[in-house]
């Protein structure tokens, strides 16, 4: 019965204080302003903007849009293909090399399978090779 009333008052006690909020230590009286002033008078059009920013960041150049369904649809023609509508060149020898990965332990398994039953065969024949 100790064991059930002390749990039951640690419960109590905890629910209790869990909402209690500690007075808070540290009082800033005067906040620090931005750091960054603001234009006033912002007269730069759109041109002054992208002329400002080729300027700045070298030339801008069109993004080309690549259809994602069309790539999708390259892939499943042959793995890899999609990649190359993409023009992320460097991932074609990876999914290669998954699908060669996976081929390559599909015909050891093959080969493994046969080796094996040929062998389980030719011992309930009596045949020992």
């Amino acid at each position: 019965m100790k064991k059930i009333l002390f749990t039951f008052f640690l419960c109590l006690f905890a629910v209790a204080y869990s909402q209690v909020n500690p007075n808070d230590t540290i009082r800033v009286e005067h906040h620090p302003k931005d750091s960054v002033s603001v234009e006033k008078n912002n007269t730069k059009t759109e041109a002054k903007v992208v002329s400002d920013l080729e300027n700045a960041n070298g030339p801008t150049r069109k993004t080309l849009k690549l259809n994602p369904t069309k790539a999708g649809l390259y892939s499943a023609v042959l793995p890899g293909l999609g990649q190359v509508y993409n023009k992320k060149y460097w991932k074609v020898p990876i999914v290669l090399g998954a699908v060669g990965a996976g081929v390559g332990i599909a015909v050891w398994n093959d080969t493994q399978y046969k080796k094996y039953r040929e062998y389980y065969i030719a011992k309930l024949n009596g045949n020992s090779k």
